[in-house]
């Protein structure tokens, strides 16, 4: 009973306006995208992913797979964590996590160095942390622009919009229902039917599963820092 493509998806925007900003520095950048770059995390984010370097998406992964495989989301409330000893490690000592930026900022605390860089670019004027956002209106790439109707979007408005899309031409796999969208889903898993339409967007693949949706439509916001 997981929020998936929320979490995984929506917090990567939260993510990302750190790690692109900071990467924007000259300190390594890495071209796919900030969520997918290696980083080293705290003693108690290293000892519940197992490793000392991991990237921020392969984290939410897990604490995602975790909660999934222990039954930790609440049943009456699909955006709410229920903390067990192991996540009050990562999450502060809370009882509950809720919604997607307080369990982003909370897990954003154990990537020291992009919390460092983020704040060196701002300190010296060579960027903004609060570059973009969920709801923040930016220029996105010609194939998503002509999907949209229009050349600047935000990605929450743009998720919207490939979603409704979707249900409308009935691409959503079956028992998947509109009223399950918070943001997404708290299904566990499902998946798209691309038609020729959706292919333009979403790297030309036939099916796309909620785990990879919100990357593949993340390609099309470039962060402008990163090619000023």
């Amino acid at each position: 009973m997981s929020p998936i493509s929320k979490i995984l998806g929506g917090c990567r925007t939260l993510m990302a306006k750190a790690v692109t900003n900071a990467t924007a520095t000259g300190a390594g950048v890495d071209r796919r995208g900030g969520i997918h770059k290696i980083f080293p995390v705290s003693e108690s984010l290293a000892r519940f992913v197992g490793q000392s370097e991991v990237s921020f998406s392969t984290a939410m992964e897990k604490v995602e797979q975790y909660t999934d495989d222990h039954n930790l989301w609440n049943p009456e409330n699909i955006e709410e964590i229920l903390c067990d000893d192991n996540l009050k490690t990562i999450f502060d000592g809370q009882d509950k996590v809720v919604g997607v930026r307080e369990m982003t900022e909370l897990l954003l605390r154990h990537f020291p160095n992009v919390r460092t860089m983020s704040a060196k670019v701002k300190a010296t004027g060579g960027g903004t942390i609060e570059k973009w956002g969920f709801n923040d209106i930016v220029k996105v790439s010609e194939p998503l622009a002509r999907f949209v109707g229009q050349s600047e979007i935000s990605f929450d408005a743009a998720l919207r919009k490939l979603l409704d899309y979707a249900f409308d031409h009935k691409l959503v796999d079956e028992g998947v229902t509109l009223l399950e969208f918070p943001w997404i889903t708290k299904c566990s898993k499902w998946r798209i039917r691309c038609d020729d339409t959706l292919k333009t967007i979403l790297d030309g693949k036939d099916k796309v599963g909620n785990k990879e949706l919100s990357s593949l439509l993340m390609q099309h916001f470039p962060d402008s820092s990163l090619h000023s």
